[in-house]
């Protein structure tokens, strides 16, 4: 049987591969309410008994994608890319719609990919490797947040045996991020790439241009800096988030020096592309988190967060469509995206054009 080609078969592999994903997400979500884990009563309680807390959380979580915007913003300005700050804010208010509310194979990230790479034609390159960038520093500060909660809780979270058991990932990971930054950033090893680079290829052409660009951030330290700290408030205003959700449907024995180390775990498992914006997965080990530290309202909480945060990142939509786009066009914008990432990461080695494109 042969394999769809083309642009039906890209589009036949987008939609089984979102599927596939519904699936798993529609089974998680199927196995809690099964097992008494998941349920609608606790929106309803919270809407009934904690709309203070409600409200404490909607405020928070609208902040978090304004921060995002001014890191990425900086990100950049340290590229040469000279972009408005309120230009960077809109696009990641609806990346953050996109990436709540879209139905697709792909995220909001991929639209700030696709709106950056628009922006800057002549850089195309560079201007979507912010978007790794910011998110790069978004994924280092969440590990990082976490290991400095632990290292003043460290008595206490390391009798969980679930909380061990992250733990060991999250340093894994942590150490295998760290290594991957300092190959990258090697004076002593930019001359062996510089020189395999230079052979030509458009692949490689590709991956100079990466490469180069990163280099620019080796000078920009304090730019770096300055994007961990963002990214560890927003991080901040996420767990600030979750504590409400939790106080809004009636738990109180969880105090909130354990959400600090509690919701980064949480949310990076969420971020994991099982399915469609983590439905199913959050909830499933934000239940199996609380548990662990007495808690059985993990998967409700979780519930409740995500609503809360659809609702403080609609006003992307409203961003959006005050671009003078249709909404029916949101779906061509997002297939346009994948096919921009495509081409910039999958073209083939032996384009005899190679060396005169750029």
């Amino acid at each position: 049987m042969e394999t769809p080609a083309g642009p039906k078969g890209t589009a036949f592999r987008r939609y089984a591969f979102f599927a596939l994903k519904l699936l798993v997400g529609a089974a998680l979500v199927g196995y809690m309410v099964g097992r008494g884990h998941l349920s609608g009563r606790s929106l309803a309680n919270a809407w009934q008994h904690g709309r203070a807390w409600l409200a404490a959380s909607l405020a928070a979580i609208v902040f978090v994608p304004i921060v995002g915007g001014v890191r990425w913003w900086l990100m950049m300005r340290a590229q040469g890319l000279h972009v408005s700050l309120r230009a960077s804010m809109r696009l990641t208010y609806i990346g953050a719609f996109f990436n709540t509310f879209m139905p697709g194979a792909t995220g909001g990230d991929v639209i700030r990919m696709y709106g950056a790479a628009a922006g800057f034609p002549e850089r195309r390159t560079a201007a979507v490797l912010t978007v790794f960038a910011d998110r790069a520093a978004g994924f280092f500060s969440l590990g990082l947040l976490a290991i400095l909660v632990l290292l003043f809780n460290h008595d206490a979270i390391l009798k969980l045996s679930l909380v061990k058991q992250a733990v060991v990932i999250l340093f894994v990971s942590m150490a295998l991020f760290f290594a991957l930054i300092c190959i990258v950033l090697s004076k002593r090893l930019r001359s062996r790439r510089q020189q395999f680079l230079s052979r030509p290829g458009r692949v490689r052409d590709t991956l100079r241009k990466v490469d180069e660009a990163l280099g620019i951030y080796r000078g920009r330290r304090r730019v770096l800096v300055a994007a961990i700290l963002l990214s560890l408030l927003a991080h901040l205003f996420s767990i600030v988030t979750l504590f409400g959700a939790s106080r809004a449907i009636g738990e109180i024995s969880i105090p909130f020096r354990r959400y600090l180390f509690l919701v980064p775990l949480a949310l990076a498992v969420n971020s994991i592309p099982l399915s469609p914006g983590g439905v199913g997965q959050g909830e499933g080990f934000a239940e199996a988190l609380f548990k662990s530290v007495g808690s059985a309202s993990g998967a409700e909480a979780f519930l409740v967060y995500r609503v809360v945060m659809m609702l403080g990142w609609l006003p992307g939509l409203v961003l959006y469509l005050m671009g003078s786009v249709k909404f029916q066009e949101m779906v061509a914008v997002e297939k346009a995206a994948e096919e921009e990432l495509a081409h910039l990461t999958a073209v083939p080695e032996d384009d005899p054009d190679s060396a005169s494109h750029g």
